[in-house]
C-alpha cells in the first residue's frame, strides 16, 4: 500500500516541523543519509543535536481507523521497534564516524531555503 507509506512520510515531517517549531529549530536535523554498500540508507526519522550531545527520533505511526488491537499492545509492540531502530542508527553513525566518514545532517529550518 503505497498510501501507508506516504501517510508515515508525512507524519515524520509533521514531527520534525513541530519539533522544530516548538523552539528548537537549530537542533533539529534532517534524517542524515548513510552508505551501505552501493546502496544509501536514511537512518532515523530525525536528530535532535546540541552542544555535543543528541537525540534519535524514531516516530511511528498508525493508520487513522485502523485499531485492531488496543493502544496499550500496539504502543510497547512499536516502542521496541522504535528503540531497536534508534540503537541500530546509533551504532550507523558511530561506524561512520569510527571509518572517518562524514554524516551529514542539515536543520530541518534550512529545508526550506
Amino acid at each position: 500500500m503505497g498510501d501507508e507509506t506516504s501517510y508515515g512520510d508525512a507524519v515524520e515531517e509533521n514531527v520534525r516541523q513541530i519539533a522544530a517549531r516548538l523552539g528548537v529549530s537549530d537542533f533539529v536535523y534532517t534524517v542524515p543519509k548513510l552508505a551501505k554498500g552501493a546502496a544509501t540508507r536514511e537512518v532515523g526519522d530525525a536528530l535532535l543535536i546540541s552542544n555535543g550531545l543528541g537525540a534519535i527520533l524514531q516516530v511511528k505511526t498508525r493508520e487513522p481507523g485502523s485499531r485492531s488491537e488496543p493502544g496499550d499492545a500496539w504502543l510497547a509492540k512499536q516502542g521496541e521497534k522504535a528503540y531497536r531502530q534508534g540503537e541500530g542508527t546509533r551504532r550507523q553513525i558511530l561506524q561512520q564516524q569510527q571509518a572517518g566518514e562524514a554524516v551529514s545532517a542539515f536543520p530541518v529550518r534550512s529545508e526550506s531555503w
